[in-house]
């Protein structure tokens, strides 16, 4: 309307419209301000009709703002209610939600908009938030950053109505419509990405664990550019500096022993022609000289023009596994130097527990040289934490001291103060007159493994790695045992380490069957028996078709805390079967068979039709330490019942809950 009027040029007839607009407006006087001849009169008519023009433009003009106004505020309403995101609007001097859509109810659990705009933000807030101040003051504190800089991003911790708490993106943003300021608020309930940056953490720091634990490097072969990309586990099995690696070919290559050189650019090129799996074995000179075993797999990668782009892949420095396997085909000096090297310490007790051989791994687990452990030989003893002193004595005194093997996790105090956790497999060996005279075993420190049981739950990486370890471990203190029996030339004593062997044995097939099974809890003993029956057979040279076995297995699936004693129940039941129940050239059957009952039991059976036990051998109180383990195996561990008949030859039955 003030645009028409501006364009009027005629003065008369804007001295109309003014008059018109002045009286329109009440001023009752402007009308004699114009003259009464016709033309005036004709001017106030002429002004009278713009004014009704504008009038009605403007009538228009405001209707459109009107509906403008709807939609705009019809649309924002949508948007609003619609929106996934919480939002509200808070108003001051109070602070408290004057409006509320639904994802705001739902997630804090409010039964109706009128409810919650009742409420503060420190009404859905916990007393406290996570750095400790209380949640008023922080949110005044938000509220004023957000007023005074127009906007205001941060996480809070927010509180449903039920009480229950979760982490929050919150977006503050001011808001001036004319005199009313208020703020919105928009909230984002962030549990979710919060858990899965959580576990991104947790499984990065699994990878990072596992890549140390199994010694293992990863790299990266750009093969357009020729550069190479190591992490530091594998420019440490280099023995290259991590901070002066270039990637460089030349760098690289002039750590690969010369003769090796040739077959890894082989293995390369065979990936890269052939697109094979990526696979080389090489030896590292180290600037000291000495030789590193490194073995590498890898992968290749093509670009998106299907042309050879990089190669990734991991490594391992195998040197332990090498100079074990060279020291395992010589003599007991070279089986020793490999103990020396090996990931656990390795050690050897007097039958007074007392120190005679420690190796230097010793250096890194307590905290003193081999010469130091030997020096004070009940050293270990006096590391061992206050609390687990009593324990670990009392397992010694009656396990070890019995040639029983003992497996003991427990504390120990290093040199330096700190404190470590172990695990310590000990081996006992008597002597003719039953009194123990050795003990081999080995000492792991656990300390990793046991803050990966607490904190991360994972254990299947590390029972697989302790199995694994224990198997191996067994099976050096069964070579041990074979390079100790030469050392006696009675026949009695080299047939008690024979038979020891055959006992460690059988417990070292148990954790090899737990380290290859799916299930670490449990192993299936079906097939633990038959490798069990088949390795006694071959040790006492038993497979040549005088004694016929027969095995009757059902699935049962035993733990480790079952299945080792019933492995070791067997074992004597069996050799003592093999070595007596037959004598001279007499034949027959040997029978084992084990087999769910229906009162949750397992029975296992161990028959003959040999000559049978003299009816006077009563096997409770039998002085040979075979029928000795089985009874006590059966009653005390397994917490079972045995059953002997003798008629047709010999028939145990063992009895135990599951």
């Amino acid at each position: 309307m003030n645009q028409t009027l501006k364009n009027i040029e005629d003065p008369r007839l804007a001295e109309m419209l003014d008059v018109i607009f002045k009286f329109a407006a009440g001023d009752l006087k402007a009308r004699g301000t114009v003259s009464d001849d016709d033309s005036a009169l004709d001017g106030v008519m002429a002004g009278i009709n713009i004014l009704g023009e504008e009038l009605e433009a403007y009538v228009a003009e405001t209707k459109r703002a009107e509906e403008a106004l709807r939609t705009k505020e019809q649309s924002y309403r949508l948007l609003f209610e619609s929106s996934r995101d919480a939002l509200m609007t808070l108003a001051p001097p109070s602070w408290r939600f004057t409006s509320a859509n639904q994802a705001t109810l739902d997630l804090f659990g409010a039964a109706s908009t009128a409810a919650f705009i009742e409420l503060g933000p420190w009404n859905v807030s916990p007393q406290r938030q996570p750095d400790g101040r209380p949640s008023d003051e922080k949110a005044q504190e938000m509220i004023a950053t957000a007023m005074r800089e127009g906007k205001n991003l941060f996480e809070w911790e927010h509180q449903r109505l039920d009480g229950s708490p979760f982490p929050a993106d919150v977006l503050l943003t001011r808001v001036d419509l004319g005199d009313d300021v208020f703020l919105q608020a928009t909230v984002r309930d962030i549990t979710e990405r919060n858990q899965a940056q959580e576990a991104l953490r947790e499984s990065q720091a699994r990878l990072d664990l596992a890549l140390r634990s199994a010694r293992m490097g990863v790299w990266h072969w750009d093969l357009v550019e020729d550069r190479r990309h190591f992490d530091v586990q594998f420019c440490r099995f280099l023995g290259i500096d991590p901070a002066t690696f270039t990637g460089s070919a030349e760098q690289f290559l002039g750590v690969v022993h010369p003769d090796d050189r040739k077959a890894l650019r082989a293995a390369l090129a065979r990936t890269v022609e052939q697109d094979l799996p990526y696979e080389s074995e090489y030896r590292a000179v180290w600037p000291d000289g000495s030789f590193h075993y490194i073995t590498a797999r890898g992968r290749l990668v093509r670009d998106d023009k299907g042309r050879p782009a990089s190669i990734n892949g991991v490594t391992w420095d195998i040197t332990e596994r090498k100079l074990q396997e060279q020291a395992l085909r010589e003599s007991e000096e070279r089986f020793k130097s490999i103990l020396e090297n090996v990931v656990e310490m390795f050690f050897i007790t007097d039958g007074s527990l007392n120190v005679i051989y420690a190796s230097p791994r010793c250096m890194e687990i307590y905290g003193y040289s081999s010469e130091a452990m030997t020096a004070r030989p009940m050293q270990w003893l006096e590391s061992i934490h206050p609390e687990d002193k009593g324990a670990v004595a009392r397992r010694a005194a009656e396990e070890v001291s019995k040639g029983m093997r003992a497996v003991l996790e427990y504390r120990i105090f290093r040199k330096d103060g700190l404190v470590r956790w172990i695990r310590s497999v000990s081996n006992p060996i008597l002597g003719a007159d039953g009194r123990l005279q050795r003990v081999y075993g080995t000492v792991t420190d656990i300390t990793e493994f046991e803050s990966l049981r607490s904190s991360l739950n994972e254990k299947e990486v590390l029972l697989k790695e302790i199995h694994h370890r224990v198997k191996n471990n067994l099976q050096i203190v069964i070579s041990l045992m074979r390079l100790e029996s030469r050392a006696f030339s009675e026949e009695r004593v080299r047939a008690a380490l024979k038979d020891l062997e055959t006992r460690i044995r059988a417990m070292a097939l148990v954790h090899e069957h737990l380290y290859h099974s799916s299930d670490l809890a449990k192993i299936g003993f079906k097939d633990y028996l038959k490798g069990l029956c088949e390795e006694l057979f071959r040790t006492y040279g038993a497979d040549g078709g005088k004694i016929r076995l027969e095995i009757d297995a059902e699935a049962v699936a035993l733990d480790i805390e079952r299945a080792i004693p019933c492995g070791l129940i067997i074992n004597e039941l069996l050799t003592n079967a093999i070595k007596y129940a037959f004598p001279g050239d007499r034949k027959g059957v040997l029978r084992v068979a084990i087999r769910n009952t229906s009162a949750n039991e397992v029975e296992i059976v161990v028959s003959d039709d040999g000559i049978g036990i003299p009816e006077t051998l009563d096997i409770r109180n039998a002085k040979t330490l075979g029928l000795q383990l089985v009874t006590t195996l059966a009653e005390n561990q397994l917490k079972g019942r045995i059953e002997l008949e003798r008629a047709g030859g010999t028939r145990f039955g063992i009895r135990f809950g599951i």
